[in-house]
C-alpha cells in the first residue's frame, strides 16, 4: 500500500486578509484530530498587507509541518497549483484564508474517506454562509439525507451538483488530473471538479461537518461582471469546455454535468444587459450566440428545474434549443393555455401572475393599475381585462413599458394596464379578477402579486387598505372590494391584522404590530400636514435643505416642516437651528413618515421613500397618505427610467429645470403622467451666488462598477478592491499630481482642489495628491465652492449644470465610457465647454483657460442661455406652490 507522511495537506492561497486569517488557521488547528498528521502549505500570492508575515510567524510555531510559499500575485488558481507540486499528505484540501472549518471537519471527513476507500475520489461538505451575507448554500440540498456516496449517474440524483472545491477534499489521484484555469473568474474550481467527477460519476458527501464560507462586502466577486473575461472567455473554458470534455470521453453528456453547467448559467440569464464598455458588438454578438447555443446540450427538464431564473428566461432557453415558438395548445373549458416542446408541457399559462401596483381610491372611480408577463412567443399581444364582479371593463394601455432582456436580447415583457372602474358598480364583496384575452380564449389569472407602492399585500395574512367607505383585501385569484360603512368595520379590520402580526414568527411583525398600534393613538393628535423634509442620511446641502429653509423663512402655515437627518451628521446641529429636526432613520423619523402629508427629498434612496426597508409592506395601507415629492439632486441628462421610474419609486411629483429633462421624463419610460412633471427649477438654484477666487475645481463624478453593495444603514458603497488599478483612479490621480499643471497655475495664481463625489468621500485616503493641491471633504459646502471657483472640470456630474448656471467654464474629462445609459444630452453638442479625452489634453485645456483668465466662450454662454428655463430665483416657490396645488386635486 502506498505510504504517506500526513493524512491531510491542505493548501491555503493567502492574500491580502490579514484581518481574517487568524482566525481561519485557528478553526484549523482547533480541529478534532492529530494535527501532526497534517501538512500546512501556505502560498502567499503577494499579499501587499501583514498577510505574508504572518504566515512566516505561524511556520515558526509549527514548523514541521508547514511550509510557506512566497510569491508575485497572480490569482487564487496559480497560489493552488504553487502548492500542488509538495503535498505529502493522503486526502487534500484547498482551504481560502479567510473561511472557517467546523471543529469535527477533519475527523469526519477521514473516516469517510477510510470507510468508503475506492468509492469515490472526492467528499463534499455543506457550505454556510457567514459575514456579511448567511444562509445555507444553494447547493447544500445533497446533504438532506445524510453522509453516503451519490451515484451521479442516477436519474434521481441529476440536481446533485459540487462546484466548489474550497468546501471539498479530494484523494491524491484526483488532484493529479488538476490544472487550474488562470484565464477566467469564478468557475475555475468548477472545471476541476467536473473532470474529477466524471472519473466515478460519484460524489462523497459528509453531512456532519460544515465549511463557513465569509461572504464580504469588499470581495470582488461583485465586480465580476465587470470583467471582459466573464463573458465569451467563461463560457469557452467552462460552459463549453464541459459539455464537449464529455462527449470527447464519454460520448454522452451525464445529466449531472448538464444540472452543473445549466445552474451556473443562470446567472449569466438574468443578467439583463452587459455593461458598457466591456464588448464591443461583434463581441456582444458572439457572446450572445454562444451562451443560448448552448441550450442544445441541456434536457428540458434540467432546464426548467432551475431556481434562480424565471420562465422567461426558461422559455427563451428553450426556444433557442428548438429555433422555434412553443405549441400552443388551449383549452376553453377549464381556461388553461398550454405550452409545449415535443409534446412535453413547458408552462401552463393558467400559472400566469398578474401585478397589482397601485390602487387609487378616488372620488368617482377606483384606478387600478398593474402588469402581466407576455413572453416572445407567436401569440400577439393580449387584450387585458378586469372582471369586477359581474361587469366586463377593458383595460388601457400602461405608460411603463418594462421589457425583460437577458444579455442585451430582449426576451419578454411586462405589459402594464390602467382601468378605471366606477364606484357605482361596486357593492359589497365585489371581486375584481384579471383576464388576459388571446384571440379566442381567455385566460383568467389566479394569482395576484402585489407590488411594493400597492395598498395592500399578499405576504401577510388579513391585510387590507381603507379610504371613505371603500376597503380593499386580497383575495384568493383577486381583489376584494367591500363598502365600509363605519368606524367600527375599519376597527375589526385593523384588529385582525394586528393579530396576524402579534402571531407571527417574524420579530419585524411583532414591531410593525407596535408600530401601527401607536400610529393610530397618535394620529388624532399629530398635525395633518407634516412635510417630511431630507437630502441624504448623512448629509444636508442640497435641495432639500434649500427648501426646508424657504418653508422656515416664509413660515408657511399650511405645512408644518421637520427635516431628518443623522445625528452623526456634521449638519446636524446646523439643521437644528433652522428648524425642527429628527434623527435619520429614527422610530421618530419612521412613525413622521407614516404620519407625514409629504416626504420631500432631493435622493431617492429606498430609506428615503420607506424608511421600514425590506419590511414596508407591514405598512402598505398607512404608507398611501405619504406623497413623495422628488426634488432631485442634479438635473437629468442621461437616461435614469431604469431606478426612476414609477412602479419602483411612486414618486407623486417629480421636479425638472429644463424643457428637455421634462419632455426627456415624459417620453422615456419613466411611467408618470404628465401633470406629475413639474417644471420648477433646482430650489438650490435660489440660494447660487457669484464670488470666483481664482479657484480651479476638480469635481469628478463616480463609477458603478468600483463598487459593491450600498449600505442603507450608512449610506455609503462599498469600494471593491483593485481601485488603485482602475483607469478612474489612474486619471484622477494623475491630473493631482500634474506637475505641469500644478506649476501653472502656482505660477498665475490659481489654486486646485479637488472634490470627490460623495460615495468617494470615505475613501479620499486613496488618492496621493502633489501637496499644493487642496483636499475639500464632506463638511464643504457645495455653493460655496461654486461661487468661489473660476472653473471646474468633471466627467459626467451634473454639478456642471450648477456651475454652468452662473455662466461660468467646465471642462469635461471623459476618458472611459460614463455608467449611465445615454439621454437626450450630447456633451460634444449640448455641453457647456470643451469635452477632452486624455489627461494630457485636459491639463492643455485648463492652461488654456488660465491663460484667458476663466472667461467663458461665448458659444457655451449661448448654451447656457437657452438651456434652463428660469434664472429668477424663485425655484422654491413655484416648488411650494405645485405641492399645495397636488393637494388640491389628487382625490378628484
Amino acid at each position: 500500500m502506498e505510504q504517506y507522511k500526513y493524512d491531510f495537506s491542505i493548501i491555503i492561497s493567502v492574500f491580502n486578509v490579514e484581518e481574517y486569517i487568524e482566525e481561519a488557521l485557528e478553526s484549523l488547528l482547533k480541529q478534532d484530530f492529530n494535527m501532526a498528521r497534517v501538512q500546512f502549505i501556505l502560498v502567499d500570492d503577494g499579499s501587499t498587507d501583514g498577510s505574508g508575515k504572518y504566515c512566516d510567524d505561524f511556520k515558526k510555531k509549527h514548523y514541521e509541518n508547514t511550509i510557506v510559499i512566497h510569491k508575485e500575485n497572480g490569482g487564487l488558481s496559480s497560489a493552488r497549483m504553487a502548492g500542488i507540486p509538495i503535498l505529502a499528505g493522503k486526502y487534500v484540501s484547498f482551504f481560502d484564508s479567510d473561511d472557517i472549518l467546523s471543529s469535527d471537519t477533519l475527523k469526519s471527513v477521514f473516516s469517510f474517506f477510510e470507510e468508503h476507500e475506492g468509492e469515490t475520489e472526492v467528499v463534499a461538505i455543506p457550505i454556510q454562509f457567514f459575514g456579511d451575507l448567511s444562509g445555507a448554500h444553494p447547493l447544500n440540498n445533497k446533504f438532506e439525507r445524510g453522509s453516503r456516496v451519490i451515484d451521479l449517474s442516477v436519474k434521481g440524483n441529476t440536481n446533485i451538483s459540487q462546484m466548489s472545491v474550497a468546501s471539498a477534499f479530494f484523494t491524491r489521484r484526483a488532484v493529479a488530473l488538476m490544472n487550474f484555469d488562470t484565464e477566467i473568474v469564478t468557475a475555475e474550481d468548477a472545471i476541476e471538479m467536473v473532470k474529477i467527477l466524471l472519473e466515478k460519476q460519484t460524489l462523497g458527501v459528509v453531512a456532519n461537518a460544515t465549511y463557513y464560507y465569509r461572504k464580504r462586502k469588499t470581495s470582488n466577486v461583485g465586480g465580476a461582471t465587470y470583467k471582459k473575461n466573464w463573458y465569451i472567455t467563461y463560457l469557452e473554458h467552462f460552459s463549453e469546455w464541459a459539455f464537449k470534455y464529455c462527449l470527447q470521453k464519454l460520448g454522452y453528456i451525464p445529466r449531472f454535468v448538464q444540472y452543473t453547467v445549466m445552474y451556473d448559467l443562470q446567472w449569466k440569464l438574468l443578467q439583463q444587459h452587459i455593461p458598457e464598455g466591456i464588448l464591443d458588438e461583434q463581441e456582444k454578438q458572439t457572446y450572445q450566440k454562444k451562451l443560448y447555443s448552448l441550450a442544445q446540450y441541456v434536457d428540458d427538464d434540467i432546464i426548467l428545474q432551475q431556481k434562480h431564473i424565471f420562465i422567461e428566461q426558461k422559455i427563451f432557453f428553450l426556444y433557442n434549443k428548438y429555433k422555434l415558438n412553443p405549441n400552443i395548445i388551449s383549452n376553453v373549458e377549464n381556461g388553461h393555455l398550454y405550452f409545449e416542446y415535443q409534446k412535453k408541457l413547458i408552462y401552463d399559462a393558467l400559472n400566469l401572475v398578474s401585478y397589482i401596483n397601485f390602487v387609487t381610491v378616488k372620488e368617482k372611480e377606483i384606478l387600478i393599475e398593474g402588469s402581466v408577463l407576455v413572453c416572445n412567443v407567436d401569440l400577439g399581444e393580449p387584450e387585458m381585462l378586469l372582471k369586477v364582479g359581474d361587469n366586463i371593463i377593458s383595460a388601457q394601455e400602461g405608460k411603463y413599458k418594462d421589457i425583460i432582456y437577458s444579455a442585451d436580447i430582449p426576451i419578454a415583457k411586462r405589459k402594464s394596464f390602467v382601468v378605471s372602474v366606477p364606484r357605482q358598480i361596486i357593492s359589497n364583496h365585489t371581486l375584481i379578477q384579471v383576464i388576459s384575452k388571446y384571440k379566442d380564449f381567455e385566460v383568467v389569472h389566479k394569482r395576484i402579486i402585489y407590488g411594493k407602492h400597492a395598498p395592500v399585500t399578499h405576504r401577510c395574512a388579513n391585510s387590507y387598505y381603507q379610504k371613505d367607505n371603500i376597503m380593499i383585501r386580497p383575495a384568493k385569484g383577486g381583489l376584494q372590494i367591500d363598502i365600509c360603512n363605519t368606524k367600527q368595520e375599519a376597527l375589526r379590520s385593523e384588529k385582525k391584522y394586528l393579530i396576524s402580526l402579534i402571531k407571527s414568527k417574524k420579530k419585524e411583525a411583532k414591531k410593525a404590530a407596535i408600530a401601527r398600534t401607536l400610529y393610530h393613538a397618535v394620529k388624532p393628535f399629530v398635525p395633518k400636514n407634516i412635510w417630511l423634509v431630507t437630502d441624504k442620511s448623512d448629509r444636508a446641502d442640497d435641495n432639500g435643505e434649500a427648501f426646508f429653509k424657504y418653508l422656515m423663512e416664509n413660515k408657511k402655515e399650511d405645512c408644518t416642516p421637520v427635516f431628518a437627518i443623522s445625528k452623526k451628521s456634521p449638519d446636524y446641529i446646523r439643521m437644528k437651528q433652522i428648524g425642527k429636526v429628527v434623527p435619520y432613520m429614527s422610530w421618530r423619523h419612521k412613525m413622521l413618515h407614516l404620519l407625514a402629508a409629504h416626504t420631500v427629498s432631493a435622493y431617492s434612496h429606498n430609506e428615503i421613500t420607506s424608511p421600514f426597508l425590506n419590511y414596508s409592506y407591514y405598512y402598505s395601507d398607512l404608507l398611501q397618505s405619504n406623497h413623495v415629492v422628488f426634488l432631485q439632486h442634479g438635473i437629468i441628462k442621461d437616461d435614469l427610467s431604469k431606478s426612476l421610474n414609477r412602479p419602483h419609486k411612486n414618486f407623486s411629483l417629480f421636479v425638472t429645470s429644463t424643457e428637455r429633462e421634462r419632455n426627456a421624463v415624459l417620453t422615456d419610460n419613466y411611467g408618470y403622467e404628465d401633470e406629475q412633471i413639474i417644471l420648477t427649477g433646482l430650489p438650490r438654484y435660489d440660494r447660487l451666488y457669484n464670488k470666483p477666487m481664482k479657484k480651479i475645481t476638480i469635481m469628478p463624478t463616480w463609477l458603478r462598477s468600483l463598487f459593491g453593495d450600498y449600505d442603507p444603514k450608512t449610506s455609503k458603497w462599498v469600494l471593491l478592491p483593485g481601485f488603485e488599478d482602475s483607469q478612474y483612479y489612474q486619471f484622477y490621480n494623475g491630473l493631482l499630481n500634474s506637475q505641469k499643471l500644478l506649476d501653472y497655475a502656482e505660477k498665475k495664481g490659481y489654486v486646485i482642489q479637488f472634490l470627490a463625489h460623495p460615495v468617494l468621500f470615505p475613501y479620499l485616503s486613496y488618492f496621493k495628491p502633489d501637496k499644493r493641491v487642496v483636499i475639500l471633504n464632506s463638511e464643504v459646502c457645495y455653493r460655496d465652492v461654486f461661487a468661489e471657483s473660476s472653473l471646474i472640470t468633471t466627467d459626467y456630474s451634473s454639478v456642471a449644470f450648477d456651475f454652468a448656471y452662473l455662466e461660468k467654464p467646465v471642462i469635461y474629462t471623459q476618458f472611459e465610457a460614463n455608467h449611465y445609459q445615454e439621454g437626450y444630452f450630447d456633451y460634444e453638442k449640448d455641453g457647456f465647454g470643451e469635452v477632452e479625452h486624455t489627461l494630457d489634453d485636459a491639463v492643455d485645456r485648463i492652461i488654456e483657460y488660465i491663460d484667458n483668465d476663466c472667461v467663458i466662450k461665448e458659444k457655451y454662454l449661448n448654451r447656457i442661455h437657452s438651456f434652463f428655463a428660469y434664472h429668477d430665483k424663485r425655484n422654491c416657490e413655484r416648488v411650494f406652490n405645485k405641492i399645495k396645488e397636488y393637494d388640491m386635486t389628487k382625490l378628484k
